[in-house]
């Protein structure tokens, strides 16, 4: 079970495509998040995912204070419903305190990962099930623009199917116009997705944009 999800896809974006073109450098919003007690499965999930995000906006790619909260809002907004659906599992199927205490401890999405280990296969099968019904029920509507760069996000980059419902989300916040630098590069990829057919056009499409854009 990914645990994690579709906070790498987000966590990439803003540590990885604002490299090139980031602003004045800045640090993560808020301090990490306290140990929850070993059998609160609300906050023992919500605090690994908060961890974790903390932990990648930390080393974000030289991003500046002010968008590091807003982007980490946001993705905190897009993964709510995941954390619901996760924590009702862990909560039906009395996971176990050893399992809590992996949770507990995760900083990033390795260790979240790796918590699934600590679970039976039958705990294991639920959670990904309610992942799963979690990321439908919160999918937005997206454009055919934004259905496309997701298409290619997920068959050129790195992202995950399961990362499906975020790259819509903040591919749809872009294309509305947000401001900060992220949504900028995300705007500038899904105007490639649009013109092109293939993996190979998209990325040289993205390279070349990159390359003669500045974000404001």
């Amino acid at each position: 079970m990914r645990i994690a999800l579709a906070l790498g896809l987000v966590l990439s974006l803003v540590a990885c495509k604002k490299a090139d073109k980031s602003a004045s450098g800045g640090s993560a919003a808020g301090g990490s998040a306290s140990a929850a007690p070993s059998g609160d499965c609300a906050a023992a999930v919500n605090g690994a995912m908060d961890r974790t995000a903390l932990t990648a906006f930390g080393s974000g790619g030289g991003a500046g204070s002010a968008e590091i909260a807003a982007i980490k809002k946001d993705m905190l907004a897009t993964l709510a419903p995941i954390k619901a659906g996760l924590t009702k599992a862990c909560t039906d199927d009395h996971w176990s305190a050893e399992a809590l205490a992996c949770l507990n401890a995760a900083n990033d999405e390795a260790a979240m990962d790796a918590c699934d280990g600590k679970l039976t296969r039958e705990q294991s099968a639920h959670a990904k099930a309610a992942i799963s019904e979690a990321q439908k029920a919160g999918a937005p509507a997206a454009s055919d623009v934004c259905q496309k760069y997701a298409k290619f996000e997920i068959e050129c980059a790195d992202a995950g199917e399961d990362a499906r419902p975020t790259i819509l989300d903040f591919c749809t916040k872009a294309r509305a116009g947000a401001k900060e630098i992220t949504y900028q590069l995300i705007k500038l990829e899904s105007d490639c997705a649009a013109t092109v057919a293939d993996c190979a056009a998209y990325k040289a499409c993205v390279e070349k944009k990159k390359a003669e854009t500045t974000p404001e």
